[in-house]
């Protein structure tokens, strides 16, 4: 539901089944701040895997690969918010620090007080009612929901709570995400991965795939392909992308590019200039 100019709410509350993931890896053109309230799950983002909790939060901006697993069969209810554009009603980008001002695919985590977590949980869920009963009311509510819930979500990222390593969900798989994540420019093989996390190839492809439900080298791929589209809309010639994305051979690039989107780089450059 569209709550405001380029912001919509999006509030599920399910029986969910266990799966591996429960969306597969993907990214927005949009901000999303994703609020976890109830269920056993985990939420892979850029830098790894995390076991979700009440208060929860998310918060991912264009090009973040992302995904959420069903650990075990659960009632799920969460909340998410997808901002186009910097919620521009609002007047400043200010209220944007949590998607912007950190490095690419990191520190995604915040986890909010259960006095915090509370007051949001009772915001939203009050609007909700208000939309079941087709309220007028309901749009105001809705801001009012979300403003408090970014409010909180920005205090606690000023405080710098960010999960730590050792709360990853599995440490082997975060690892490689976190190393990919930072080399997925330069890296030459899946061995070189697998050395450095001091594991063997087919043992790391193993855990990867169970985890993330895609193999290690197609998240490989699509972390280039991604790369790839951002460097498109700055304009940059195909034989310099290909090279900045780590592909050797240029047609192999074409031909990578054309089966993870349906089209050429040519044709998505023209698209998005």
């Amino acid at each position: 539901m569209e709550i405001a100019n380029g912001l919509f709410c999006v509030y599920e509350d399910e029986f969910a089944k266990t799966t591996t993931p429960k969306h597969y890896p993907h990214n927005h053109d949009f901000c999303e701040l994703y609020l976890h309230i109830e269920g056993n799950c985990s939420f892979m983002v850029e830098s790894g895997i995390h076991k979700l909790n009440y208060g929860t939060v998310v918060v991912t901006r264009n090009g973040e690969l992302h995904s959420v697993r069903i650990d075990q069969d659960c009632q799920y209810e969460r909340c998410h918010y997808h901002i186009f554009g910097n919620c521009d009603f609002l007047g400043t980008r200010d209220h944007m620090r949590t998607f912007y001002d950190r490095p690419f695919g990191e520190n995604n985590i915040i986890q909010l007080s259960e006095t915090s977590m509370d007051k949001c949980v009772k915001l939203i869920r009050s609007a909700q009612q208000l939309a079941d009963a087709g309220s007028p009311d309901t749009r105001a509510m809705s801001v009012a929901a979300f403003l408090t819930i970014l409010t909180e979500v920005n205090q606690a990222f000023d405080n710098t709570q960010y999960i730590s390593e050792n709360k990853h969900y599995n440490l082997i798989v975060s690892k490689a995400l976190l190393y990919i994540n930072h080399n997925f420019k330069t890296i030459t093989s899946l061995n070189e991965l697998a050395d450095h996390l001091f594991v063997t190839r087919e043992y790391l492809s193993r855990r990867f795939s169970k985890e993330m439900g895609v193999s290690l080298s197609k998240f490989l791929t699509m972390k280039r392909i991604e790369y790839a589209k951002h460097l498109l809309r700055k304009g940059e010639p195909l034989d310099v992308i290909c090279e900045k994305c780590g592909w050797n051979d240029y047609s192999y690039f074409i031909y990578q590019f054309r089966k993870e989107t349906g089209i050429t780089p040519s044709k998505f450059a023209k698209m998005n200039m």
